[in-house]
């Protein structure tokens, strides 16, 4: 896995590219003037079940970028943690 560390930016920005694309879709599209029935503008529960998945999708991101930086205060945290109980 280091062998990608290098090219871990060009990831990170492709990946916050791509979830402003889906907000930008979801959210700020401009609606499209006539829609054709059966389409997704006609269902509203398809644009909820979009507008939940992104969330979802975000929040699981926004963990996964912040992960190489929360480990070490997590465990210096369970060191001294476990160093209370040991004493």
């Amino acid at each position: 896995m280091t062998a990608f560390e290098k090219y871990r930016p060009f990831f990170i920005a492709l990946t916050l590219g791509l979830l402003s694309f889906g907000f930008y879709r979801v959210y700020w599209n401009p609606k499209a003037k006539a829609c054709q029935p059966e389409s997704a503008c006609i269902n509203p529960h398809a644009n909820q079940i979009a507008k939940k998945t992104l969330i979802i999708a975000t929040v699981f991101v926004l963990g996964l970028l912040a992960f190489p930086y929360a480990v070490p205060y997590v465990f210096k945290v369970v060191k001294t943690f476990a160093g209370c109980l040991t004493n």
